[in-house]
Formats: structure tokens, C-alpha cells, sequence
């Protein structure tokens, strides 16, 4: 059977995030979406306005869920977990970023979509607390509010996450999904030595390392030891995959 549309994409993906919390009833929406788009298999081809973050992935998802804490959701509620606390259960370590289905063995994709403007990658996005997995957080490109209220200085990304705009490069939301993700296990990227902070409304990824020589878009050359503020903006204004695409099979978009 194949079938298509958000019709039947949007109860295969609910039917996922229900496994996933039966697995873990400590997992907060923002971080089940996490989940599912760094598990997700790339469509080969597609870009990103196309696929998302890729190919829904129960399997994948599933056993990464397995491996958090399972008091996230209470320890976000209470105010009692900060940016880069441990998200893995007591003597847990990072399951293998791979599935096997059908005979088919595929890497996970490696990234999730966040802010309305940013690809990030890394094991640590799982390993260590974001403040985006907050469901009282919203994030859009230069703004955070918290409860509706806004904030303008609030560390949003633990250390050692990868800030992977760049690998976009000009191409911004039509990269393709194939070329982006082995990009990014191939070690490329800009790790964040710092974390990423909200500074009186502008995203700043503080102590970022980058090589001498590396232009990030519009042309802007960054020399060595030089801070990145604000990245690579992925097409001003653009949705990346309203809601859940299906064309025999599920894409996962940043919503």
C-alpha cells in the first residue's frame, strides 16, 4: 500500500511519539520532535524544503529514546535541570547511530532543525540538556520567549553541539539531505566550543572555532579565532516543511 499526504502522515507520526513516550514518559514534545528528526533517514535527491529532516524512523527513534533520563519532563517543570546536565539514564551511553530495516542497514540523518534558522548537529544535542526542549520555549531566528514572555539573554545550546548552517552553504533550504548529513558525519561543520546564547536579541554561538579562511555566506570571511554571531540564515521567511510530508514515506520538517 502506498498512500500520501498529511492525512496519513500525521497519525503515523503521532503513532511514533506515542511509542516513544511509552518508552520514556519522561520526554517533552520539543524533544520527541528532536528525537525523530535526528533518527530520520535521508531521501536520496531531496532537499530539505522537500524531506524535512528526513525519513521517519521509528527503530532509530525508539532506542534513542531508551537511553535519556526518564525524569526529564518533571525535571524541566521543577526548574531543576539546567544547559548541559546529562540527558542519558544512569550507565547508559549513546546507542549506535544506525538502523537496520529490511535488510537495509542506513546512518541517521544527524541533525535536527531549530530557531527557524539553524541545523544542528552532534551526539551532545542528546547527551547534554538544550533549553529547546523546554515546551514553555519558542525560538524564532533572534527571538525566545519563555511562558510568552520575552527574554534577551538565555543560553540555548550546551558546548560541543555542531552548528551546521554553513555546510548549507548557498543553497540554504534546497540543500540536499544526502550531501548535508554526510557532511556532518564526515566532521565537518562549526563546533561550539561555548554553547549558543541569546544576547539581547542576537544568537551568538560564544567561542566558536573556526578554520582561517572559511566563508560563511554573503561572502563574510571569518579569520581565525574569530566569534560567529549570528550564522548562515536559511531563506528568510521560509517554513521548513509545514507540519509532516509524505510521498510514500514520512518527512519530518521543522514545523
Amino acid at each position: 500500500m502506498q498512500l500520501s499526504g498529511t492525512s496519513i502522515a500525521s497519525p503515523t507520526v503521532a503513532g511514533a511519539a506515542a511509542l516513544l513516550l511509552q518508552k520514556n514518559p519522561g520526554l517533552t514534545p520539543p524533544l520527541i520532535k528532536a528525537i525523530l528528526q535526528y533518527t530520520a533517514g535521508q531521501i536520496t535527491g531531496a532537499n530539505i524544503v522537500q524531506q524535512g529532516a528526513g525519513l521517519l524512523n521509528i527503530e532509530g527513534a525508539v532506542r534513542l529514546a531508551g537511553a535519556l533520563r526518564a525524569d526529564i519532563s518533571t525535571a524541566v517543570d521543577r526548574g531543576s535541570i539546567k544547559v548541559g546536565d546529562t540527558l542519558l539514564r544512569s550507565g547508559a551511553t549513546m546507542p549506535a547511530q544506525s538502523s537496520t530495516l529490511s535488510g537495509q542497514t542506513f546512518r541517521w540523518g544527524g541533525y535536527i532543525l531549530a530557531g527557524g534558522s539553524h541545523i544542528l548537529a552532534s551526539a551532545d544535542l542528546f547527551k547534554r540538556y538544550q533549553a529547546i526542549y523546554n515546551p514553555a520555549l519558542v525560538w524564532a531566528r533572534n527571538n525566545v520567549t519563555v511562558n510568552g514572555t520575552q527574554v534577551t539573554n538565555i543560553q540555548l545550546i550546551s558546548s560541543r553541539v555542531i552548528e551546521a548552517d554553513v555546510l548549507a552553504g548557498s543553497s540554504g533550504v534546497f540543500a540536499i539531505g544526502v550531501g548535508l548529513s554526510a557532511s556532518i558525519w564526515s566532521g565537518q561543520g562549526v563546533t561550539l566550543s561555548q554553547g549558543m546564547t541569546l544576547s539581547e536579541g542576537v544568537v551568538l554561538g560564544d567561542g566558536v572555532a573556526v578554520g582561517e579562511g572559511m566563508t560563511l555566506s554573503e561572502g563574510m570571511t571569518l579569520s581565525e579565532g574569530m566569534t560567529l554571531s549570528e550564522g548562515m540564515t536559511l531563506s528568510e521567511g521560509m517554513t521548513l516543511s509545514e507540519g509532516m510530508t509524505l510521498s510514500e514515506s514520512v518527512g519530518l520538517g521543522e514545523p
